[in-house]
């Protein structure tokens, strides 16, 4: 298992936590979606959110290129979405976390770039993406290890990309 799986996990798992909220409410990301010039009815968030978990869901459990290929693509939107938003600076939040957000900036795209270079590192590496369930089957200590340290990558993103930008902003709205 390479040590790329790591933030291709992270990515995975992000996609499917993410998604989910989105169908449940889709409220706060139709904001983001207008805001961002894309489609926003309610319907649309509800499936891009479905399609954004299932494609989390199918890139750890069904393995293969096909979703890691996916996976690239999704998070190289994402980055195209929130330089949109930092080029026209009319974007409140990028969306992602259906809420609990922050508006666009240049570290979100960053890591939205860098989690599609994993995906597409283990699309293209010489041994196809294998389920989770495989890969546990034939090294379970190494498939836990993988899993704990991408579900710590994963809780970091949404730290970084969430929560840390709130207390800057408002440190920063209060020294003007």
């Amino acid at each position: 298992m390479s040590a790329l799986y790591v933030p291709y996990v992270a990515a995975a798992v992000l996609l499917l936590v993410a998604g989910l909220p989105k169908v449940v409410d889709p409220e706060p990301t139709r904001r983001a979606a207008r805001d961002a010039g894309l489609p926003s009815g309610a319907g649309t968030v509800r499936l891009l959110g479905a399609a954004e978990a299932a494609l989390g869901a199918a890139a750890l459990l069904v393995g293969g290129r096909a979703p890691a290929l996916l996976v690239a693509l999704t998070y190289l939107g994402f980055a195209a979405v929130v330089t949109r938003g930092l080029v026209r600076g009319d974007m409140e939040s990028c969306g992602c976390f259906n809420g609990d957000d922050s508006p666009p900036s240049v570290l979100h795209v960053v890591i939205d770039v860098g989690l599609a270079a994993s995906a597409l590192a283990v699309a293209l590496a010489a041994a196809s993406p294998r389920p989770w369930w495989d890969i546990a089957a034939e090294d379970l200590a190494g498939a836990l290890a993988v899993a704990v340290v991408g579900l710590v990558i994963a809780g970091l993103v949404y730290l970084v990309l969430a929560r840390l930008p709130r207390p800057l902003t408002d440190v920063a709205g209060e020294a003007a």
